[in-house]
């Protein structure tokens, strides 16, 4: 008999994977079905009295299995068990299974489904601090344990703006500023991880688009990186030598990049509140601490990547509101809201674009390690989906 324990966070897909591999005659301990069982009415979100009995049925199911481990076959879902919990399973001889399809799909996952509006909190909270397993499988994708972080910086480079050739300087980091996935960076957050680097006498790598596979992609080296009141500045020096990191210097002098971005580990977060627009208070997802693994320049940044997700997102937009529609329920603000942030990205989006275009078809550059044909910067959004995105945002502001 085998008693599987399946980890992962909320929006994982913990259910399905249970129940496409149940067999007939185990036992399947799932809290949201327990509290269906047990009368509740409102999925994911049992009403007090339900989660109480709720909580206490589970409680006793897994207490059964861990003293009779090898009287049935089960699955137990536990999301986030801590240090005691997967002692006990693994002394009991339970294997674990672990499924994360990455922090974003969960949160789109939650969005999608109509989850309760603490799920991407516990979403963040699970990716901040997650349970340290003794040897889970691979799952149907292991948990990332590396993250990036992208915003526009202010990038100067070269003699024109005072420096050497070959190095530029920039913020990789913005402090308190909230980005598109709803996190802030706070100050000091890499505070820990500069003095760790310094002592290693190794430099911060810089890379290109966080290409950490293939040795062209690391153009060079951060030779300072300081906190300040701003942020994480940095002043990085490019190997001219390297043909990749020669055409990367280009673009920066000529303005035809102007982002950076850093990976990193969570190693402290917790939830905060920040005032948005119009005064209400808003969730957040506070990076406290975090070890740095690199900067990376990178064609668009996710801290401004307002224009991008929102070509992500406008088909589901436009089909959760005709499903409205067709259903006879009202819309949501909050979807009539993201439809018109949408709608106002879009604009950005394609003069991004066009000034992208318009910057690579100038003649071909000799001295280009390509042989002369300028590389193009590939917009991040197919124009034929722009197009038919645009279309959709027109339909339903005319509607």
């Amino acid at each position: 008999m085998t008693v599987t324990v399946i980890v992962g966070p909320p929006c994982a897909g913990k259910t399905t994977y249970a129940r496409k591999h149940h067999q007939p005659g185990d036992v399947l301990v799932d809290y949201d079905a327990i509290a269906d069982a047990f009368g509740s009415t409102t999925p994911w979100d049992p009403p007090p009295a339900v989660e109480k009995v709720t909580t206490a049925a589970r409680k006793a199911a897994i207490k059964y299995l861990l003293r009779h481990p090898d009287s049935v076959g089960a699955q137990i879902i536990h999301s986030t068990p801590n240090a005691d919990m997967v002692a006990e399973y693994a002394d009991a001889g339970f294997r674990f299974h672990l499924i994360d399809p990455g922090v974003d799909e969960c949160l789109e996952r939650a969005k999608t489904d109509g989850r309760p509006g603490h799920f991407p909190a516990i979403i963040r909270a699970w990716y901040a601090n997650p349970p340290a397993l003794p040897d889970a499988d691979d799952g149907e994708k292991g948990r990332p344990h590396m993250y990036t972080k992208a915003s526009a910086a202010h990038i100067k480079a070269g003699p024109d703006d005072g420096l050497t050739d070959g190095t530029f300087t920039a913020y990789a980091s913005v402090f308190g500023n909230v980005d598109s996935y709803g996190d802030v960076v706070m100050p000091g957050a890499f505070a820990d991880t500069l003095t760790e680097w310094k002592a290693s006498g190794n430099p911060i790598p810089l890379l290109f688009g966080h290409n950490m596979s293939d040795p062209d992609y690391n153009i060079g080296a951060i030779t300072d990186a300081v906190e300040d009141d701003h942020g994480l500045k940095i002043t990085a020096a490019l190997d001219l030598d390297a043909p990749k990191a020669a055409q990367v210097y280009r673009l920066l002098k000529g303005k035809r990049i102007n982002q950076m971005s850093f990976a990193y580990d969570v190693l402290d977060a917790a939830e905060g509140t920040r005032q948005n627009t119009d005064g209400d208070p808003v969730s957040v997802f506070e990076l406290r601490k975090l070890h740095l693994h690199e900067v990376s320049v990178v064609p668009i940044g996710a801290n401004d990547q307002t224009e991008v997700l929102a070509v992500k997102t406008a088909h589901r937009l436009a089909d959760r509101v005709r499903a409205d529609g067709a259903a006879g329920r009202v819309i949501a603000p909050a979807t009539i809201d993201e439809l018109k942030a949408a709608h106002d990205a879009f604009g950005r989006t394609l003069a991004t674009i066009d000034s992208a275009k318009a910057s690579n078809d100038g003649p071909p550059d000799p001295a280009s390690p390509d042989g002369g044909s300028r590389e193009k910067a590939s917009p991040t959004v197919p124009a034929a989906r722009v197009d038919a995105i645009i279309r959709i945002l027109e339909e339903e502001n005319r509607a």
